[in-house]
C-alpha cells in the first residue's frame, strides 16, 4: 500500500473532472474558501463529506486517500502481459486464485463449454461449443458440434461435427464430419467425412473421399 495526502488527491481529481473550486464547493454545499484550504493542506474535509467527494470524482474512498487496490492491480498487470487489443474477440483465460494459468499441462485439464454459437474466439483451455463464426484460435483442444467458419489455429486436436470453411493449422489430429474448404496443415492424422478443397500437409494419415488440391502426407492417404 502507498498513500498520499488527501489534499493532493482532491486537487488532482478535481482538475481531472474539469471542475473549478467554486463548482466543487457548490456541489458539496461548502464555501470556495473551504475547498481552497483542503487543497492547500490547511485543513481536511469533514468526514461526512468523504463519500460524497468520492462519488463526485467517480472513485473509491480508498483511492481518494491514495490507497491502491493491489489485488486489482495484479489482475490488470496479468492482462497487460498478453497485450490484449480492444478487438471484441472472446478470450478465454483461466485464473487459479490470482495466478493466470499458462502451462499446457495445467490448461489441458480444464474444459470450457459454451452454449450456442460463438464469434471470433480465442481459448487457452479446452473448448466445446456449437458453431464458430469468424475463426477460432485454440491453444489446446477444440470441439465444435456444428460448423466452423473463418479458419482455425489449434495447438492440439480439432473436432468439428460438420464443415470447416477456411484454412486449418493444427498441432495434432483433425476430425471433420463433412468437408474442409481451405488449406490444411496437420501435425498428425486428418479425417474428413467428405472432401478437402485445398492443399494438405499432414504428418500422419489422411482419410477422406476426395482431395481437390495437392497432398503432402508422411503417412497413408485412405480414400473411403
Amino acid at each position: 500500500m502507498s498513500s498520499i495526502k488527501i489534499n493532493e488527491s482532491i486537487a488532482v481529481l478535481r482538475k481531472q473532472k474539469g471542475l473549478t473550486q467554486e463548482e466543487l464547493a457548490n456541489r458539496l454545499g461548502v464555501t470556495n474558501q473551504a475547498v481552497s484550504k483542503w487543497e492547500s493542506g490547511q485543513c481536511c474535509p469533514d468526514i461526512q463529506l468523504i463519500p460524497k467527494l468520492a462519488d463526485i470524482f467517480g472513485t473509491s474512498i480508498d483511492a481518494l486517500f491514495g490507497r491502491r487496490n493491489e489485488q486489482s492491480e495484479e489482475r490488470s498487470e496479468a492482462f497487460n502481459e498478453y497485450s490484449l487489443p480492444d478487438d471484441e474477440k472472446l478470450r478465454i483465460i483461466v485464473f487459479k486464485g490470482r495466478k493466470v494459468l499458462e502451462k499446457k499441462e495445467e490448461l489441458s485439464k480444464l474444459t470450457f463449454k459454451l452454449q450456442g454459437d460463438v464469434l471470433n474466439v480465442i481459448s487457452y483451455c479446452n473448448l466445446e461449443c456449437g458453431n464458430i463464426q469468424n475463426g477460432a484460435e485454440a491453444h489446446n483442444n477444440l470441439s465444435c458440434s456444428g460448423n466452423i467458419s473463418g479458419g482455425v489455429q489449434c495447438g492440439n486436436n480439432v473436432s468439428c461435427g460438420k464443415s470447416i470453411s477456411g484454412g486449418v493449422h493444427c498441432g495434432n489430429n483433425i476430425a471433420c464430419g463433412i468437408s474442409i474448404d481451405g488449406a490444411v496443415n496437420c501435425g498428425n492424422n486428418l479425417a474428413a467425412g467428405f472432401q478437402i478443397n485445398g492443399d494438405v500437409c499432414c504428418e500422419g494419415n489422411i482419410e477422406c473421399r476426395t482431395i481437390k488440391g495437392n497432398a503432402e502426407c508422411k503417412g497413408n492417404i485412405i480414400y473411403k
